[in-house]
């Protein structure tokens, strides 16, 4: 809750808000993670990142919805949820924006670098998936652990799949558990605080089985159906799924 004292946002921005919240922004679609997963870690050092394009408002069309553009103006103010919600509007080309990975990616890296988690949770999902960059599973790895360290659960998920799977190192069960411990820890943190991606992570944490928490479809659907009800719409149609 904003504390009363606080001064009230411009229009642009509680429109940017209110729509984050209606189209649950944050993470591009992967599996075994939640799509449009809200996912201030620097770029991991020594690695050579791409400088991302600035944003111009001379490049959006007419066909650009009235929230993108106040997340494109927002981007430009160097606002790191702002360069995030247009990034993920290129990935899935929605919003009016058309599909574009290499953009959606450098609008991460530059949301990341404004030190929006979720900026840099998106940049290493597409660095291990090599949309829009090249993929880089160790750089993609790293930038999960420092998101995990910053205490961002859904990074700690990712964090601990990776070591699980032996995404860009070779598989560590025992990394991989401490990760997933700590995935579900902040996962229910946030989940009690009102925080959609926490419920939403334990959910898809129970509804897996392999990521620390039992196999439990009953609670899966539960968790699911509460961040639904809070505004996540990216999960309402999964509540009941079997995946």
């Amino acid at each position: 809750m904003t504390p009363a004292s606080q001064p009230q946002k411009p229009s642009h921005m509680r429109f940017l808000l209110l729509w984050f919240a209606a189209n649950g922004l944050g993470c591009v679609p992967r599996a075994p993670s939640p799509p449009d997963a809200p996912p201030g870690a620097a770029p991991v050092a020594g690695a050579e990142a791409a400088t991302p394009a600035e944003p111009a408002a001379t490049e959006l069309s007419d066909n650009v919805t009235p929230a993108a553009r106040a997340a494109w103006e927002a981007c430009e103010q160097r606002s790191g949820s702002g360069c995030l919600a247009v990034g993920v509007s290129y990935a899935n080309g929605s919003h009016g924006l058309p599909q574009d990975p290499v953009r959606a990616a450098d609008l991460y890296e530059r949301a990341c670098d404004l030190g929006e988690l979720r900026g840099c949770n998106n940049l290493a999902v597409v660095l291990e998936k090599g949309e829009g960059r090249p993929v880089d599973a160790a750089r993609a790895l790293e930038l999960y652990r420092r998101n995990c360290d910053a205490k961002h659960a859904l990074a700690c998920r990712n964090l601990g799949r990776g070591h699980r799977d032996g995404v860009g190192t070779s598989p560590d069960r025992a990394a991989a558990a401490k990760a997933f411990r700590a995935a579900a820890a902040l996962s229910e943190r946030d989940c009690e605080a009102g925080v959609a991606e926490g419920c939403s992570n334990l959910g898809f944490m129970y509804r897996s089985g392999s990521e620390g928490l039992p196999k439990d479809a009953t609670r899966a659907a539960k968790y699911l159906q509460r961040a639904c009800d809070m505004g996540y719409k990216a999960v309402c149609s999964r509540v009941h799924a079997t995946e």
